[in-house]
């Protein structure tokens, strides 16, 4: 049986979804936005491990997601923190623009 969606209500009352949201402030200013260097830097090479799911936690998410791109550029990983960061509804318009301009 499919999972029914949603209201915009009940959305915006869901206790879940503002944990989720939480310190989404802080990470996003720390994101650097050099391309250039981001493009050059390579993450080091560890263990690929894939998250299947996503953390409440964003900071825990996103060092999860980084095990993920390990051996690759650094503007890819970014690419796919902006993508947490508008699936999670924080900054949509500044996150999507960042994502549409440089992608």
């Amino acid at each position: 049986m499919p999972t029914r969606n949603k209201t915009k209500f009940e959305k915006w009352f869901s206790l879940s979804r503002h944990k989720r949201r939480i310190g989404f402030k802080n990470l996003s200013e720390q994101m650097s936005i050099d391309f250039y260097e981001l493009k050059q830097h390579i993450i080091p090479t560890e263990k690929v491990v894939y998250t299947h799911g996503s953390d409440n936690n964003l900071e825990q998410h996103f060092n999860a997601l980084r095990k993920e791109f390990s051996g690759q550029s650094e503007l890819l990983y970014l690419h796919a923190k902006i993508i947490v960061l508008i699936r999670r509804e924080a900054e949509v318009k500044k996150n999507f623009e960042l994502f549409h301009n440089y992608g």
